[in-house]
């Protein structure tokens, strides 16, 4: 431990004793122009305040290395050199430096000695000269040699840590505790993706390690910067014999309030697999077996390392349940056995109320309910609640309707009609011809199959048609409009809205018939085309969306006959207002494209109107 001033200005660790350990030497500001040195000894336990060391009248930036390669750190501090005697420091006289805000130890001759670079960033009254960079050669007879690179590389593993240790290196300059290391781990030969870097003098470091095979080497450094090359190569393999750990449980061990049905889940601290044993769920009360599930069965998914089960027999509402499992049911990838769970505590939980509701007639969620199952295949209807529901209607021509909250409303079979009423909500029509009213809120509405139509009404909505001949109308808001295939019937209403064009596939004419666009208005509506759909376009690297290119890109023709033969890729009719997606661009015909639109009472399209998006 160690008690420094607090107006320490810069400091440096090095080892100036050369005894294995690193020391401190801080400069202090002690007025706005004069500074002081301290030394502090590592004297293994604590630090203590060399005063037998004075170094006096320097400014603030220390930087430590050996410049007469006698083995010792001598210093380098703002504009002076000062000497390493053993005994204390000594200011170089015949070194004279620039006054500077910035140095630093180098060897850029690479002939063995530490040479200076110095540089100042700005002027002011003590650096009057300004900005500068200035380089100043050692010139000293005595040349350093590089370490020998340390020897006897050992990796001693416990479990997933591992102690590197080797013999010290020796040097003809610098004392053997005095030199550093350099230490490089990679999961390859000559790699250093796992550890890579300086740490100072120790002879051992310690890792902790995933199973794996790994390689090592280190290097040293003496006190003149001289680097040893790299010892020879060692490896070393950790074996996975750590067993895998439960971190968590879905629900939560003494969870209430469980949701009734939802699989049960367990996660490890590693990668798992299918092993040998049950699963057992029980009730509390009586210690009833509910169900054995054989690890083997499909009721378990197991996704890296997250297991998933999903019991045939359905659990009781407000009923207390825990979980066992078979030691072994559970294994990780080296087949280290999972010990399972036995007693009746590890893993428990209290299912709520259920909250679901199924009907063979008119019904209306109660109040503490959220989901509405309708059953058989009679016309029946289904109305929520003022919380988030999810409806399923049934084979029949259902009403559903979700009044207030984010509702799921689902049609199935049958032409229904789904009204999603206030806030957010999702209408998925299934089969038949389906009408979907989004009302109020910012609205997801899929047709899917059959003749529809959908209304979004005021809110940001999306509209997808999905298959058949659908209407589309956005109403008040931004909108995104998308036919889907079929000959589809497409009108935004007010805001600025998007008719899409995308079958997330190579254009094919099947997938999207010709839609009709009522009222596109050029002041603010966008043609959106996607690039994996609309092959022949191309958007600029790096971007997710683009307008079109005005020459190579779209072209407008006065008739549809020479919309064949236009060079352009979109073309777009100004006579008929019909648009042609031409794949072919400088050869007659469209290629596999075609008609995929035309736009009532033809409006005056141009580039503008359009994105690309990749």
């Amino acid at each position: 431990k160690v008690l420094l001033p607090t107006n320490i200005n810069n400091y440096s660790l090095a080892d100036y004793d050369n005894d294995g350990d690193s020391d401190i030497l801080v400069s202090i500001k002690s007025d706005v122009l004069s500074y002081n040195t301290k030394l502090y000894e590592n004297t293994g336990n604590s630090f203590t305040e060399d005063t037998d060391y004075t170094i006096p009248g320097v400014t603030d930036n220390a930087q430590w290395g050996d410049y007469d390669n006698d083995g010792d750190l001598d210093i380098l501090l703002s504009s002076k050199v000062y000497t390493n005697t053993g005994t204390g420091f000594v200011e170089e006289i015949d070194v004279t430096l620039e006054e500077t805000a910035n140095n630093l130890w180098i060897d850029y001759e690479s002939d063995g000695d530490l040479d200076i670079l110095i540089n100042n960033g700005y002027q002011s009254d003590i650096f009057p000269r300004g900005s500068y960079t200035r380089g100043y050669r050692n010139d000293a007879n005595i040349a350093n040699t590089p370490p020998t690179a340390p020897t006897n590389l050992t990796s001693i593993i416990e479990g997933r840590e591992t102690n590197l240790t080797w013999d010290a290196a020796t040097d003809a300059q610098t004392p053997t505790p005095g030199l550093n290391y350099n230490l490089r781990v990679g999961t390859t030969s000559g790699a250093s993706n796992i550890a890579a870097g300086e740490i100072d003098s120790n002879t051992s470091w310690k890792l902790n390690l995933q199973p794996g095979t790994y390689y090592w080497s280190v290097q040293a450094i003496d006190t003149g910067l001289a680097e040893s090359e790299f010892s020879p190569e060692q490896s070393f393999t950790i074996v996975d014999e750590i067993p895998p750990t439960a971190t968590k449980f879905t629900p939560s061990d003494n969870e209430t309030e469980v949701v009734l049905n939802e699989p049960l889940s367990i996660e490890f601290d590693e990668n798992v697999a299918v092993g040998t044993g049950n699963i057992i769920i029980k009730q509390t009360t009586d210690n009833e077996i509910v169900e054995t599930i054989d690890i083997t069965s499909d009721q378990v998914q197991i996704d890296v390392n997250t297991v998933t089960i999903s019991p045939t027999n359905d659990l009781e509402e407000l009923t207390d349940y825990y979980i066992q499992i078979n030691p072994g049911a559970i294994v990780d990838t080296a087949g280290n056995n999972y010990s399972g769970i036995a007693d009746t505590t590890t893993w428990n939980f209290t299912t709520k109320k259920n909250e679901t509701v199924e009907s063979l007639t008119d019904h209306t969620l109660e109040s503490d309910r959220v989901k509405l199952i309708l059953l058989g295949d009679d016309d029946i209807n289904g109305t929520g609640n003022n919380q988030n529901n999810v409806i399923n209607g049934n084979d029949g021509d259902n009403l559903i309707r979700g009044l207030a909250g984010n509702d799921t409303l689902r049609g199935s079979e049958g032409n229904d009609i789904l009204n999603g009423g206030r806030n957010n909500d999702r209408l998925n029509g299934g089969d038949g011809n389906d009408t979907l009213n989004g009302s109020r809120g910012n609205d997801i509405l899929m047709g899917v199959d059959g003749d529809d139509l959908l209304i979004g009404r005021p809110g940001n909505d999306r509209l997808l048609g999905g298959s058949g001949n659908d209407t589309l109308r956005g109403g008040v808001g931004r909108d995104r409009l998308n036919g889907g295939p079929g000959d589809d019937i497409l009108t935004g209403g007010g805001s600025i809205d998007y008719f899409i064009f995308n079958s997330n596939k190579g254009f094919a004419l099947s997938d999207f018939g010709v839609d009709t666009i009522t009222d596109f208005d050029t002041e603010k509506d966008i043609i959106l085309l996607d690039e994996t759909t609309f092959l022949a376009l191309s958007s600029d690297a790096g971007e997710t969306q683009s307008e079109l290119d005005v020459i190579a890109d779209f072209a407008t023709v006065n008739n549809d006959e020479q919309a064949a033969i236009s060079e352009g890729i979109i073309v777009y009719s100004t006579n008929t207002g019909n648009m042609y997606y031409n794949s072919n661009s400088n050869s007659p015909g469209f290629g596999t494209g075609g008609l995929f639109a035309t736009f009532t009472d033809a409006p005056d399209i141009g580039v503008e109107d359009f994105i690309l998006r990749r």
